[in-house]
């Protein structure tokens, strides 16, 4: 506002300092540049008060959001686990006493030492009766008919008990006595399932059919 009247000030003034009567032509002209000069200015001025505020660069470009469902969350780290169990010692020999199984699976590695990268001794099959001496961690160390020895890993070993034909024939009879009739001639290396046993009698019968057939003498048999 100071502007225009500043301006309106200035138009007076050669108005004021043009003699009456003469020239007047030229008095019009100059108050009509004026004129036309004051309301430009003052239509410049009106629109510069309610022209708005230019956004803030942060609002016309916002920051965009992070995705949430992409991203992967940050792997647990581990525990520790300790290869000893609390309050005991280093791993050693157990004093298990000696029992007689047979092998579970279908085939089991009979290792030098109580670890998998040992040197395999020989193999056992499943039903192969052994003799379980002792016990290191998860390891056995067995002892078969042949008298072949070795550590085989536990998990292999089965509680059913098997015996093994130690001799060329034997006869497995209907009851437990000499005086029993044969019901079966069994042959050397020949394995059967413990059922029982009665005195130096033992009650044998199919593995796999878990069927009973007679008794034998335990002196012809290895694994009761």
């Amino acid at each position: 506002m100071k502007c225009i009247a500043l301006l309106s000030g200035m138009v007076r003034l050669p108005l004021q300092a043009l003699p009456l009567g003469k020239n007047w032509l030229t008095k019009l002209i100059i108050i009509a540049t004026m004129g036309f000069f004051l309301l430009s200015h003052k239509g410049a001025w009106a629109q510069r008060e309610v022209e708005p505020p230019p956004l803030p660069p942060m609002l016309e470009t916002p920051r965009p959001l992070d995705n949430c469902e992409t991203k992967e969350p940050a792997a647990p780290q581990s525990q520790p686990v300790s290869m000893k169990s609390p309050g005991k010692g280093p791993a050693a020999h157990r004093n298990t006493p000696v029992a007689m199984m047979s092998i579970g699976k279908e085939r089991a590695n009979v290792r030098a030492k109580p670890n998998l990268k040992s040197e395999i001794l020989f193999q056992v099959f499943q039903g192969d009766p052994i003799k379980v001496e002792k016990q290191k961690d998860d390891w056995v160390y067995v002892t078969d008919y042949k008298h072949n020895a070795g550590w085989v890993y536990k998990p292999l070993v089965s509680t059913i008990k098997t015996v093994v034909v130690s001799v060329e024939n034997a006869n497995i009879r209907k009851v437990p006595g000499l005086k029993g009739p044969v019901v079966k001639q069994a042959s050397k290396g020949e394995i059967y399932k413990l059922f029982a046993e009665k005195g130096r009698w033992v009650k044998v019968g199919y593995y796999w059919e878990n069927e009973v057939i007679g008794w034998v003498r335990e002196d012809l048999v290895w694994g009761e």
